[in-house]
C-alpha cells in the first residue's frame, strides 16, 4: 500500500462520519493535507493516525499550531479543529 492510500485509508473513518457526500469528504482530506503540509513548514511532522486516535496528540498539534503567528496554520488548524470536534460529537451519539 502506498503512503498516499494508508494516510487516506487512516483518514477515512473520521471524514465518513461527517457526511455521506464525496465533496465533504474530499474538503475534509484536503484540509488535513494542508494542515500537514503547513505543519511541515514549521518542522513539525503530523502522524495521521495517531491524530484521528489520540485525543491528546490531535489536541496538542491544534495548540502548536493556532500558537504560531502564520495566519493559514492558524485557520487551517480551527477548521481542522472544528472538523475534529464535529466526528467526535457523531462517536459520542
Amino acid at each position: 500500500m502506498s503512503t498516499v492510500a494508508a494516510h487516506a485509508a487512516a483518514a477515512r473513518p473520521m471524514i465518513s462520519d461527517m457526511d455521506a457526500g464525496v465533496d465533504n469528504i474530499d474538503a475534509a482530506m484536503l484540509l488535513e493535507v494542508d494542515f500537514k503540509w503547513l505543519m511541515a513548514g514549521h518542522g513539525w511532522w503530523i502522524d495521521p493516525g495517531r491524530l484521528h486516535a489520540d485525543v491528546s496528540y490531535a489536541r496538542q498539534c491544534l495548540k502548536s499550531a493556532m500558537a504560531t503567528n502564520c495566519g493559514a496554520l492558524c485557520a487551517c488548524a480551527a477548521k481542522l479543529q472544528a472538523q475534529i470536534n464535529s466526528a467526535r460529537r457523531l462517536h459520542a451519539v
